[in-house]
């Protein structure tokens, strides 16, 4: 089953509220939360961190203090020493999203917001700016950030980030529904996308390579979390 969990950030913590928060987290990662100018990234890497660790603490029933995080060549996080289990984090706005697969998996977040569309001509395969174009203007934002979700969910799997151009692969889907990858008009019937809509104009996207995703997200809370944190400490 590919996992996938994800967390409202708390208002207060978005205006800089994280002194019990940062309780939770290694000096490390309240060093690196601290070094924010801004308090909303701040506190989204703070809470991508805590619920990383708190899932997979769960998940290994093991305590925080034995979790260790390695880099892949592009930096992509995987659990050092431990094989058998893969997990991918994302954040925006007021939201943090896990996946976690015993294969490679990708996992973005994004909220609907104000863009300039025409950075579809740019970062998108012709087809997919051809079809958002296509859209009334009403509905373009949402196309917009439906697929740039699943486009990145793509490369985080693949663990390049954009080092791989977006416009190299499309995504399209089929009449069933089916959310599908191809490059150069060649289809990747090994990967499977699936792509939750966890509130109002916030998409959440999910690729792997198997394609036993859960129904629906696992919501939390920091409360929730702060259990397996602290336990066994």
């Amino acid at each position: 089953m590919i996992e996938v969990h994800a967390m409202r950030i708390p208002d207060a913590c978005l205006k800089g509220s994280l002194e019990a928060p940062l309780r939770l987290v290694p000096e490390e990662t309240r060093a690196r939360t601290l070094r924010f100018l801004r308090p909303e990234p701040a506190a989204q890497t703070l809470f991508g961190a805590i619920l990383t660790r708190a899932i997979l603490c769960r998940k290994l029933d093991i305590p925080a203090s034995q979790i260790a995080f390695a880099a892949g060549p592009n930096g992509k996080p995987h659990l050092a020493g431990r094989s058998g289990i893969e997990f991918n984090m994302s954040h925006s706005g007021r939201w943090v999203a896990l996946a976690v697969a015993p294969d490679p998996v990708g996992v973005d977040v994004e909220s609907v917001r104000g863009i300039d569309l025409g950075l579809a001509d740019r970062f998108f395969a012709p087809e997919e700016a051809a079809e958002l174009n296509a859209l009334p203007e009403s509905g373009r934002p949402s196309f917009f950030f439906s697929l740039w979700t699943l486009k990145e969910s793509f490369l985080k799997a693949h663990g390049t980030g954009l080092a791989q151009p977006l416009n190299s692969f499309r995504i399209e889907r089929g009449p069933d529904g089916t959310i599908r990858a191809s490059r150069a008009g060649v289809p990747m019937p090994w990967l499977h996308f699936r792509q939750y809509l966890i509130e109002e104009s916030c998409f959440l996207s999910v690729c792997a390579q198997a394609e036993n995703f859960a129904e629906a997200p696992s919501f939390h809370t920091l409360e929730e979390l702060s259990g397996a944190l602290t336990a066994q400490q």
